[in-house]
């Protein structure tokens, strides 16, 4: 089976699928097994099935006619030359949609004489699409076959195709089985699919250890693609079938962008700047709400599941904000200002290292576009990549290996780099030529790309780009879904020097801060001062001289000219 079949139809009873389109007729298994070319043609049409007398008709809209064939393909003949649009079966008569006659009408006639059609409706107009007969008996058992034999179920161990060594008709034979094991749902949660013997499929989420339930994946990737968020799997691009079905919304989800989610509560956030909102809704698309109102155009969102809450960057109002969400029930979560940025700023992608209590994000300004940093109160902001960028645009930490990575929309190139910006190295230049967003899953890099138009992936080591999904138009955020643990060090002094400003020493798990030689812890257990106290009541600056306590940590250097003056030490002021 190809792209090219547009035309299906099943026979549950029995177990078959049919697929029709481009110039052939296929035949498999309800899960997609011990597949069949029926027909080889030029242009076939629409595919019906006689569940009665288990043969298949198709349209060939080359040469204007209908064929029909049973089910394993043998006895093909043309039945008719007739010019149908689509094609169904019920009670021994044929019906099918005609274009051409009369303005476009709907007929019916005999299986037996074709030729002795009526005409049920005309002047239908040239659009006819397709025709469906809304009965019982196509959902019910065929009158012709009886539940479960011993010899139907043995005959599926010999020869399925052919009915080896019995004589039976095979798909009489599968079927009596496939309704034997499959009737009821065949004891599944989900989907009760025939392909030699019954078993249990799940069309979202993967089959439990009994065979029979369906359990959520723990980990996938999760992608916005403006009006619906769809999830796929990490390492197996050919499974087609969804972690989940695709978050949809008429009413709430306009432009969906950024992307974040809480791994314990199972949901997923999202910004719609259409909305200038932010919404949230569980993996499985129920619960879908309004979180945030009147947040601006957010670009750029994070969760902090050590603290409960949302970061994002807002191009609108160039500034980085946050909203600790409330318990269930706990009324509508409030925004803050983290971080007000300068009117030329373009903040756009956003990440958290919640060891270390950091915020990084990309800023995309015209005159100095840079990567930037700064504590989750809003200090000791900097720059940590400010060369060699042009549209910083995507960004995500490897929290594991302490790596920072980031995408460029304008050199068309991921890069990574030390969480302090150091050791930079290329990652890869394939199907980069626009990233929107990327994130960081195990191994490996997963970004969305607008030129591209999909959702790749690469080993953050080795490179090698492959696509997820392809012919994407504007995919916009990803998140690769997963436990969320942060791996922060359990030794105190790992974080923010423990809070000292020079030595830091772990003894019981606790911090303890020293001082270099000549200098003496002061009052605060944190800072350093000469011995003596010669600075008496005012800070003594690890370069000599002594400040007054309402300078240290203004956000100026007072201490020396240097930007890391130690009276602006950013350790020290970090607590």
């Amino acid at each position: 089976m190809s792209r090219l079949q547009k035309s299906l139809a099943v026979d549950a009873a029995r177990g078959w699928l049919f697929a029709a389109g481009g110039g052939s007729v296929w035949r498999a298994r309800l899960d997609g097994s011990r597949r069949r070319l029926l027909h080889n043609g030029t242009a076939v049409g629409d595919v019906a099935l006689d569940l009665q007398k288990a043969e298949v008709y198709w349209t060939d809209t080359w040469e204007g006619s209908v064929w029909c064939a049973r089910y394993d393909g043998s006895r093909a003949r043309r039945a008719a030359r007739i010019a149908a649009a689509a094609l169904a079966v019920h009670a021994g008569r044929l019906y099918w949609l005609d274009p051409a006659l009369r303005g476009g009408s709907v007929v019916s006639a005999p299986l037996g004489n074709l030729s002795d059609h009526t005409v049920l409706v005309d002047n239908a107009g040239s659009s006819l699409k397709d025709i469906l007969v809304w009965s019982r008996a196509a959902q019910t058992f065929p009158s012709n076959l009886t539940h479960a034999t011993t010899e139907a179920s043995n005959a599926l161990d010999l020869d399925l195709d052919t009915g080896a060594d019995l004589d039976l008709d095979p798909d009489v034979a599968a079927g009596d089985a496939a309704w034997s094991t499959c009737g009821g749902g065949g004891g599944c949660e989900a989907l009760c699919l025939f392909g030699g013997r019954a078993r249990c499929v799940c069309p979202h989420g993967e089959l439990a250890p009994n065979g029979k339930n369906c359990t959520p994946y723990k980990s996938f990737i999760m992608y916005s693609r403006v009006t619906k968020i769809d999830s796929i799997h990490l390492t197996d691009e050919r499974d087609l079938n969804s972690p989940y079905p695709p978050i949809q919304d008429k009413e709430l989800m306009r432009n969906a962008i950024a992307l974040a989610y809480s791994y314990n509560a199972s949901r997923v956030f999202y910004s719609d700047i259409q909305r200038g909102a932010i919404h949230s809704a569980r993996f499985d698309g129920s619960d879908h709400r309004v979180l945030l109102e009147q947040v601006g155009a957010v670009e750029g969102l994070v969760y902090d599941w050590t603290t409960d809450t949302l970061y994002w960057t807002c191009a609108s109002a160039a500034a980085l904000r946050a909203a600790r969400l409330a318990p269930e029930g706990g009324g509508a979560p409030r925004a803050r200002t983290v971080l007000r940025l300068r009117h030329d700023d373009r903040p756009r992608g956003i990440d958290i290292d919640p060891c270390e209590k950091r915020v990084y994000w990309t800023n995309w300004r015209a005159n100095k576009p840079c990567i930037e940093r700064a504590l989750t109160s809003g200090g000791a902001r900097a720059a940590i990549i400010s060369s060699r960028v042009l549209m910083p645009n995507a960004l995500a930490l490897d929290r594991a290996a302490r790596r920072l990575y980031w995408a460029d929309a304008r050199l068309d190139k991921i890069e990574r780099a030390h969480l302090d910006g150091s050791h930079r190295q290329l990652v890869t230049q394939d199907r980069a030529s626009h990233p929107f967003a990327l994130a960081v899953a195990g191994d490996w890099l997963v970004w969305t790309d607008w030129v591209a138009r999909g959702v790749f992936r690469a080993h953050k080591l080795r490179g090698g780009t492959e696509a997820l999904r392809r012919d994407v138009p504007r995919p916009m955020g990803v998140v690769a879904v997963g436990p969320q643990h942060a791996a922060c060090s359990s030794d105190p002094c790992a974080v923010l020097n423990g809070g000292c400003a020079e030595e830091c020493h772990s003894e019981g798990g606790v911090a303890r801060c020293a001082c270099g030689a000549g200098r003496v812890l002061a009052a605060d257990g944190r800072a350093c001062g000469a011995a003596g106290g010669a600075c008496g009541a005012r800070w003594a600056c690890a370069e000599g001289p002594c400040v007054p306590q309402a300078l240290v940590c203004d956000g100026v250097p007072h201490c020396s000219a240097e930007p890391d003056a130690s009276d602006e030490d950013l350790y020290y002021c970090s607590e």
